[in-house]
């Protein structure tokens, strides 16, 4: 349930957020919101802009497994 963001040029890591279930997928839009899915709990997450917290914007879907974004 938590999501971290990892720096390989210096092997730090900090928590981005948590709450979010069993974390199956994650994508960026073009406006830079971070859309996670929640494979267990059938939930789509956004974190509009980094530190903020993340909304529910979809709920009781059959899978929420491996999203991805398209702007068409």
């Amino acid at each position: 349930g938590n999501l971290f963001r990892v720096k390989l040029s210096d092997r730090s890591f900090e928590k981005v957020a948590d709450g979010l279930g069993a974390v199956d997928g994650i994508a960026w839009d073009h406006f830079g919101r971070l859309f996670v899915s929640d494979s267990r709990g059938g939930r789509v997450f956004v974190i509009a802009r980094p530190g903020a917290k993340p909304e529910l914007i979809a709920d009781k879907l059959g899978s929420a497994n491996d999203i991805c974004y398209d702007p068409v």
